[in-house]
C-alpha cells in the first residue's frame, strides 16, 4: 500500500487545534464580578471585539499566552490612590487552557502591568 502524505502546511502555520483565543473581562473592585466590560480576543490572526487586537496579541505572544507573564510597560507612573480593578482571561493558547484572575490597585497599575491586553477596561487607561 503506498504512503500518501497529509496536507502540506506552510512553515509557521499551526494546526486549527492550536487556537489562541481569550474572553477578557474587567470589573471594578476586588472581585471579578460584576463584569463592567468584556471582549473577545483571537490571535491567529489578531481580531475580535478588543480595541487593539494587534497590540494585545503581540504582548501575549511575547508572554507565551500567559497573562501573568506580561512584560510591564516602562515609564508609566501611577499615583498611590487605591481604586481596585479585577481582570480575567479565560481561553486557550496553543492547545493549553488558560484561566487568569488578578486584582490591581488601580486602572493605571493594571495598564502599567499589562499594557494593551486589558486596555479595553477603561476609556483612559492612565
Amino acid at each position: 500500500m503506498p504512503i500518501v502524505p497529509g496536507p502540506v502546511r506552510p512553515i509557521g502555520v499551526r494546526p486549527p487545534s492550536r487556537a489562541r483565543a481569550f474572553v477578557l473581562t474587567f470589573a471594578r473592585g476586588e472581585s471579578p464580578t460584576p463584569v463592567t466590560r468584556h471582549v473577545l480576543l483571537t490571535c491567529d490572526p489578531p481580531k475580535g471585539t478588543h480595541l487593539d487586537p494587534v497590540g494585545a496579541c503581540g504582548a501575549l505572544v511575547s508572554a507565551k499566552g500567559d497573562p501573568g507573564s506580561l512584560a510591564p510597560l516602562s515609564g508609566v507612573v501611577c499615583t498611590m490612590r487605591y481604586d481596585p480593578v479585577t481582570v480575567t482571561a479565560t481561553g486557550t493558547w496553543d492547545g493549553r487552557f488558560v484561566r487568569f484572575v488578578k486584582t490591581y490597585g488601580s486602572g493605571c497599575s493594571l495598564y502599567a502591568a499589562t499594557g494593551a491586553v486589558f486596555s479595553f477596561g477603561e476609556r483612559s487607561p492612565r
